[in-house]
């Protein structure tokens, strides 16, 4: 049984795509350009952190990578006060994290997201529940390289034998791998599991009872 489980945010713990897309757009347009990107195109924007975002959106819309840091200021701003809109819990997860802590399991959060906004929406999801919540701060490398998680460790003195990191993407495998810790890809996300078979993640979960078996096993 692992005592300790470090979860991605977006795509793992919250469909936030609809939030996401929403922002983005809304910024590009006070920029006085149109943007309509679905929340489909969207998640293939997000995943590494809010600059490679908007870089990503300006290119698919063929506009100077040199608005980029207006667009983030606007594209933040926005987001700080619409985070919760349209995005939800995945189901099942809140009834899971509640039982694992019941259970005496520690349980963190690692995202690319920025960090006060990463506060906000894992306590409204999920009140109360989380040991600690690592979002990114300026300065701070963001997933893959793995220095957030490594924040944790260090911290709360985790054993990494005793610990999964958990997320839906590429940059999560990776970064479960890059901080040595066992990670366990769900299918619910952003990412298919074409886009991350070849890195072989140790565990692969399609539910939330498998991902559940995994923990306690």
């Amino acid at each position: 049984m692992f005592k300790n489980v470090i979860f991605d945010l977006d795509g793992t713990l919250v469909n936030s795509i609809g939030d996401l897309a929403d922002s983005i757009n809304k910024a590009i347009l006070k920029m006085g350009y149109h943007a309509s990107f679905s929340e489909e195109e969207t998640m293939a924007l997000v995943g590494s952190g809010t600059d490679v975002m908007i870089a990503r959106a300006l290119n698919k819309c063929g506009l100077d990578q040199q608005m980029k840091s207006e667009v983030k200021s606007h594209y933040l701003e926005i987001y700080q006060h619409n985070n919760t809109n349209f995005s939800y819990a995945y189901r099942g997860l809140l009834d899971l994290i509640k039982e694992l802590k019941k259970g005496g399991i520690r349980i963190f959060c690692c995202t690319n997201k920025p960090n006060d906004i990463a506060q906000n929406v894992v306590n409204f999801f999920y009140p109360n529940l989380f040991d600690a919540i690592v979002g990114q701060k300026a300065g701070m490398p963001v997933k893959p390289d793995p220095y957030a998680v490594n924040l944790l460790i260090n911290k709360y003195a985790l054993d990494k034998m005793e610990t999964l990191f958990v997320g839906d993407s590429d940059v999560d495998v990776k970064t479960g791998a890059n901080a040595g810790l066992d990670v366990c890809w769900v299918g619910w996300g952003f990412r298919k599991y074409s886009q991350i078979q070849a890195l072989e993640p140790k565990y692969i979960a399609a539910s939330i009872s498998e991902l559940k078996q995994i923990i306690l096993k």
